[in-house]
């Protein structure tokens, strides 16, 4: 928390938060969300876009399918943002 209060202090009308997930990542749906979520990313070039990653499922076990898709899903999104000048990542 301390870092997403730090990393999001200065933030200005000309930033973008996006929170990279939701709360049902299956293996068809998170292809499709890394998709939206680089689209947006490369449509606003100008915008400084700070990405979060998907939060895992704390109902569920660490190592339940959709937990480890989860992950999976996280460090598919770490690759494709490192091509972009303008994004940040927590």
């Amino acid at each position: 928390m301390h870092t997403f209060t730090r990393d999001t202090g200065t933030l200005t009308k000309q930033d973008a938060v996006v929170w990279g997930g939701i709360r049902e990542i299956s293996r068809i749906e998170s292809q499709k969300g890394l998709c939206q979520i680089r689209n947006f990313v490369d449509r606003h070039s100008l915008t400084n876009v700070l990405v979060v990653n998907a939060p895992k499922r704390f109902d569920l076990r660490a190592h339940s399918c959709v937990n480890c898709e989860v992950n999976a899903f996280n460090r598919k999104l770490d690759k494709h943002m490192k091509s972009f000048q303008n994004e940040s990542d927590l």
